[in-house]
């Protein structure tokens, strides 16, 4: 292999060709920085401690060869700060590249709670948090572009101006040292997956869904092992030379592209290149060899869009079925000769609906909605239509979803693996022992047939067979208890999408879970017929949901806690909104502007305001009167980030309940003479409703068992988000409490529990963390969620519960964890 190195704005540029100039992924790599400095001088220089913090100057020091890097010590026990943090000034475009590898050492994983990164580009920010290992070696950890996140409104990654590199403490500080390795960017590749950030910039209601379905497609495709390049509308309409070495371009959810951008695709096509369009193609449908889309919406009563029937002949290696559980599509209008359809909808019965789902032309992909199946049989319909495009995705797909299958998820080869299970079988029954020993045996003769296809469908299904076995092996390995929560959050009022509640509860009960978490309503929304709150317009065709669900965990003995969502007014009527606008009831950000989240348009209550507490109060209130519930779980009990609330109203309550003048409003509570002050307030706000809701629903029936989803950034989460969950602990306001401790990092995962149980709760009420399977910020192999489940035992707590109950989870993940964790049934430490 050749290298050739340019300078380019103060870093090296490395791009790696195999003989005879082939590209290796096409990539090229970029050193921002190699923390080879010469003295502490110097390095001190280029890097110092955030000006809002109070970390000490960074140091030079040498690696095990030799090598100078970059020493940060971590002054945990002597800081009052939550963190320590150091900024580079630096100029450059990061527009290209999709990857950033940071290489680092430290001495004590374990004391620290979180590593962030920081970009800084004028307006804001881009952070991402990587998962740090629980090692003292050297570990490079991979950060994808796409699991940055915005703070404010960065200008965008062609003017980066700073970068940030930040470590949080854990509840009991300890001191550690970080060495610094490498900070490197990475272009090129194969796949790229376009961002649709003209709906971002255009402030549309779409923005928080296509923000989320563009980094769960690049996310994905990257857990697979494939190079993935990260680009958005605006730099397609700069060119073609953007897509330079992609073979097939992927739009997960872009509504508004371009004239100018599809005039750059189109020229991709001409030069060879695939595209796959999901749900919306908009402007790009005359490349997709379709007159157009019609769009449809479910009818509740059938589910007309629950799974896509493909017509297997078409792709070679695509599945026959691929559940998806849409609510609506937009129903594609063929051009015969030029497309051809591949799969049709069938609806909750498994009927056929006639409704195409899927078509195919010679360079193109279209599917009727978003990708929703990540799993299993959806990921096979991506990759096989991956290796239908190019046979050099082809080859490299069968090569990943081999070493895949053999190297479940925390193993490093399928030897570690058998190492692994040999110690746990010593710890479980002669009986299990030998049914583990099979099932190892079976997989081991699946490998060696596996080794010989060429064939993609049968690799697919042999792999398929050889991950079911390795899961069965290493699930079996786990004990069970008898006492214990097992629960599941369930974000759908509906259940499972293509199963009754009936179904839904009982495949709980089969699989050894003793609750559910349903989320029921918001805070401007009902599932059920609600007398306080708006009803959803599907209770009038499916029913009251509330009721459908307490019926079913009755039968089966499964205990039944509502999930509201505080605040947030998502899905809420337009006039019901209205309504609260003329009256002041929402939030206003620090820069007067009406609160958004994430992207979405809907606003949210402010949480001082004493109507708002009424409506927050008595919407629960009404649930304990009429139903027969085990509990009410409080969720997004808090402020949507550190931006809100700075209403009049709450500026009038403020002043008046402290007895105080504000002069510079809201610069002093932000940042001034009263900030202090203030975050103790707006955290006062949080915690009225919390006592409440504990307080009135005793009232009414003793019995019931109040809770809350909570941030895992304790104390942080306080001024961030004015949710001092703590506080409600210490009062007994809480019954349980479940702090998200989503993550795809077992150390990060063990950090936050055993902070969590040791510093924060204390044995004082029952703690159930919860693991993030199917999350946003998340996706687990069963595997590993048995591992964390068991992590949560290991380390004190009292149970668990899982994020989120889909048919994936409920098919692949629960039957795993039933085979050992779960096998025996187990009362939740909280009933008497």
């Amino acid at each position: 292999m050749r290298v050739i190195v340019m300078a380019m704005a103060g870093c090296i540029l490395v791009s790696c060709f195999a003989g005879k100039g082939t590209f290796v992924f096409a990539k090229e790599e970029v050193k921002i920085d190699e923390f080879n400095y010469k003295s502490n001088e110097e390095a001190q220089k280029i890097w110092f401690p955030s000006p809002d913090g109070r970390s000490v100057p960074v140091s030079v020091s040498k690696d095990e060869t030799g090598k100078r890097v970059l020493k940060l010590d971590l002054n945990f026990t002597s800081t009052q700060d939550r963190r320590c943090s150091w900024d580079r000034k630096i100029e450059l475009d990061l527009s290209k590249y999709h990857t950033f590898m940071l290489k680092l050492k430290t001495d004590d994983p374990s004391a620290i709670s979180q590593l962030a990164i920081y970009f800084e580009s004028p307006g804001g920010w881009f952070v991402a948090v990587p998962a740090l290992q629980n090692t003292k070696d050297w570990q490079k950890l991979k950060i994808s572009k796409a699991a940055f996140k915005d703070e404010q409104t960065p200008a965008g990654w062609d003017q980066i101006t700073r970068i940030r590199i930040s470590f949080w403490k854990q509840p009991t500080p300890k001191d550690t040292v970080v060495l610094l390795g490498e900070l490197a960017a990475f272009s090129g590749g194969d796949i790229g997956v376009v961002m649709g950030d003209l709906t971002v910039k255009a402030g549309s209601s779409e923005a928080g869904g296509v923000k989320r379905y563009y980094a769960e497609m690049a996310k994905f495709l990257e857990n697979i092992g494939l190079e993935v390049v990260q680009i958005n509308d605006t730099e397609l309409e700069k060119g073609i030379e953007i897509t330079k070495g992609i073979e097939v371009l992927i739009f997960p959810f872009n509504p508004d592209v371009s004239d100018i951008e599809v005039e750059t695709v189109k020229k991709f096509i001409e030069d060879g290149g695939k595209i796959m369009v999901f749900y919306t193609p908009g402007k790009l449908t005359p490349l997709l060899g379709i007159k157009g889309t019609t769009f449809f919406r479910a009818t509740p009563d059938k589910g007309e869009f629950t799974t896509v029937k493909f017509k297997t002949e078409m792709v070679e290696g695509i599945p026959s079925e691929v559940l998806q559980g849409s609510w609506n599509v937009q129903i594609p209008t063929i051009i015969e000769g030029k497309t051809k359809v591949i799969g049709e909808w069938l609806d909750a019965k498994g009927n056929p609906t006639g409704i195409p789902a899927a078509t195919l032309s010679n360079n193109s992909f279209y599917f009727s909605h978003v990708l929703l199946n990540r799993e299993s049989s959806g990921k096979q319909m991506i990759l096989s239509l991956l290796a239908h495009f190019s046979p050099k995705i082809k080859s490299v797909i069968s090569k990943l979803i081999f070493e895949s299958s053999i190297k479940p998820s925390g193993f490093n080869s399928f030897e570690e693996f058998k190492k692994y299970i040999e110690e746990k079988k010593k710890t479980i029954t002669k009986k299990k022992a030998k049914e583990v020993t099979m099932l190892i045996r079976q997989a081991t003769k699946l490998i060696n047939k596996a080794k010989d296809t060429g064939n993609l469908k049968e690799m697919f299904s042999l792999t398929e067979s050889i991950t079911s076995n390795l899961q069965k092996a290493f699930s079996k390995c786990f004990p069970s208890k008898k006492r214990e929560f097992r629960g599941v959050w369930c974000h759908s009022a509906f259940g499972v999408s293509g199963w009754t509640w009936d179904e839904a509860i009982k495949n709980l009960k089969d699989n050894g879970f003793n609750a559910v978490v349903v989320n029921m309503l918001w805070g401007g929304l009902a599932y059920y017929p609600s007398d306080v709150l708006p009803v959803a317009e599907e209770v009038k065709t499916r029913g009251d949901q509330l009721a459908l669900c307490v019926q079913a965990c009755k039968k089966y003995g499964v205990e039944c806690h509502v999930w509201k969502v505080n605040y947030w007014l998502k899905d809420a009527p337009k006039e019901f909104i209205e309504k609260l606008r003329s009256e002041g009831r929402l939030q206003i950000d620090k820069s007067g502007k009406e609160t958004r989240y994430q992207g979405y348009s809907s606003p949210w209550l402010c949480p001082s305001h004493p109507d708002n507490l009424k409506l927050e109060l008595n919407s629960i209130l009404e649930i304990v009167k009429k139903y027969d519930v085990d509990g009410i779980h409080l969720d997004y009990i808090r402020y949507p980030d550190g931006s809100s609330c700075y209403c009049p109203g709450c500026r009038q309550r403020f002043e008046s309940e402290k007895g105080i003048k504000v002069e510079n409003w809201p610069q002093d509570v932000i940042s001034g003479v009263q900030a202090n002050e203030f975050m103790t307030w707006r955290a006062s706000q949080i915690t009225k409703l919390v006592k409440a809701v504990s307080e009135e629903a005793k009232k009414i029936k003793p019995s019931i068992k109040i809770s809350a989803a909570v941030s895992r950034h304790y104390p942080d989460c306080i001024k961030s988000l004015g949710q001092d969950w703590k506080n409600w602990v210490e009062n007994g306001y809480l019954d349980f409490i479940c702090p998200m401790d989503y993550t795809d990092s077992n150390l990060t995962f063990e950090n936050a529990v055993r902070g969590q149980v040791e510093e924060i709760i204390k044995g004082r009420i029952p703690l159930y963390p919860g693991i993030g399977a199917t999350s946003s910020s998340s996706t687990l192999s069963p595997e590993q969620t048995a591992v964390q489940a068991q992590m949560t035992r290991d380390l004190g707590a009292d149970g668990f519960i899982i994020f989120n109950y889909v048919k994936t989870v409920g098919t692949q993940h629960l039957p795993a964890l039933h085979e050992g964790i779960s096998s025996v049934p187990a009362v939740p430490p909280h009933r008497k």
